[in-house]
């Protein structure tokens, strides 16, 4: 099957694109044919189909006030031209969208659609659903745009706090979802990676029947000879919404306790001022490792903690912890809790709470070590649903 892999970015940046490009891996080394769509950029990886990538366009800065670059972010007409050029030449029998909004644009749905391409999208974040991807504003989890409601994301400043960027981002849904219905007329088949999203996507309203349950897979060989330390770690992004000032708190409250957090992010000056300041010794900041490196951190960690406020959706920081047999301390919201029994392999703990995540915490030091199961996410048993689920869309095109 030649099978087109389509994501804005080609380089591992975030949970999304490791899953695209961990995937397309896997499906070359099981003999299929596969071509990628994406954006050009300084990082990405070496692929004989560049040159239909798109030139490498940044929104941040300020650009979404560029008329030419809003213009892009709504429907990128380059985007179109190099699709299909691509589809002309290489005549993919299917095609798999991942992350494709503001660089790509819906608009190449259009283009699959044009050349009767079946489709498949995987939900990696809620931004069919969602101006800003997230469903949270103000600290909390928020679902004021359901029923095309997009005006909300306007009056509340959604998006990168900014009148013009979320003014933009409210008018893209509208027309791709109202007037267009790209979405709806362009994918053939979505793919969710948990039972919350694919309830979430029925609850706005998408037909139950153009959703399919997934799970991501994850697949990291356990090293017997990594020593456990005394510590709790920090996998991810150091935003807000992923909790990190909650778990400072936490670090506060237990001195005698080592916590580490691994990644980047808009929050690293402010938790490093506030590591400084108030001398919170048992605290270090990593920066930004790489794949072996965090193995080795899982691995060598007590536990990690997911202490997110947002609703997470198939978190891979939590697919890996319990994969490399590492428990987990996560919030009980999203799709948290179907990865994280509680006392089997991790601890819930009320989204939110300092109190609770400290309690967590102290469990995992306190009870008998909780003994993981070996991984129930693997490649193999991904593949062979994925390839099924491509079939079924191809039969029906």
């Amino acid at each position: 099957m030649k099978i087109l892999q389509i994501n804005k970015f080609f380089y591992r940046r975030a949970g999304a694109e490791n899953y695209f490009l961990e995937l397309s891996r896997a499906l070359e080394e099981l003999g299929q044919k596969v071509m990628y769509f994406s954006m050009k950029h300084p990082q990405n990886l070496k692929t004989p189909y560049e040159k239909y990538f798109i030139e490498n366009i940044d929104f941040g800065n300020g650009a979404k006030k560029s008329l030419k670059k809003a213009e892009h972010f709504v429907y990128s007409t380059e985007a179109v031209k190099n699709l299909n050029r691509l589809l002309k030449n290489e005549k993919p029998d299917i095609a798999h969208l991942h992350n494709i909004t503001h660089h790509l644009t819906p608009a190449i749905l259009d283009v699959l659609r044009y050349h009767k391409i079946p489709t498949v999208q995987t939900l990696h974040d809620l931004q069919v659903m969602c101006p800003n991807y997230k469903m949270f504003i103000m600290d909390q989890p928020c679902e004021r745009c359901k029923k095309h409601k997009y005006w909300n994301c306007f009056f509340y400043n959604c998006v990168q706090d900014s009148r013009a960027a979320s003014l933009l981002s409210a008018f893209e849904m509208t027309f791709h979802n109202v007037l267009l219905k790209t979405y709806a007329r362009g994918i053939s088949r979505f793919i969710a990676p948990s039972h919350f999203m694919q309830k979430k996507m029925i609850e706005w309203g998408w037909p139950e029947e153009k959703i399919s349950y997934l799970p991501n897979f994850v697949e990291r060989k356990r090293d017997s000879t990594i020593a456990r330390k005394n510590q709790i770690a920090f996998v991810g992004r150091f935003t807000k919404d992923k909790g990190v000032y909650l778990l400072l708190e936490a670090v506060k409250k237990l001195p005698h306790i080592r916590f580490v957090f691994a990644g980047s992010g808009e929050e690293e000056k402010q938790m490093q001022d506030i590591i400084t300041k108030q001398h919170l010794n048992n605290c270090q900041l990593l920066g930004f490792l790489d794949e072996q490196k965090i193995s080795t951190l899982i691995q060598s960690s007590t536990a990690v903690a997911v202490p997110s406020l947002l609703w997470e959706n198939a978190s891979l920081t939590v697919l890996e912890s319990l994969s490399l047999g590492t428990p987990v301390i996560a919030s009980n919201h999203g799709g948290l809790p179907e990865l994280v029994q509680n006392g089997e392999n991790g601890y819930l703990f009320t989204p939110a709470s300092v109190d609770e995540l400290v309690l967590a915490i102290e469990k995992v030091f306190k009870n008998s070590p909780l003994q993981i199961p070996e991984n129930q996410y693997t490649k193999a048993s991904h593949l062979t649903r994925l390839l099924k689920l491509y079939e079924e869309v191809v039969a029906k095109k």
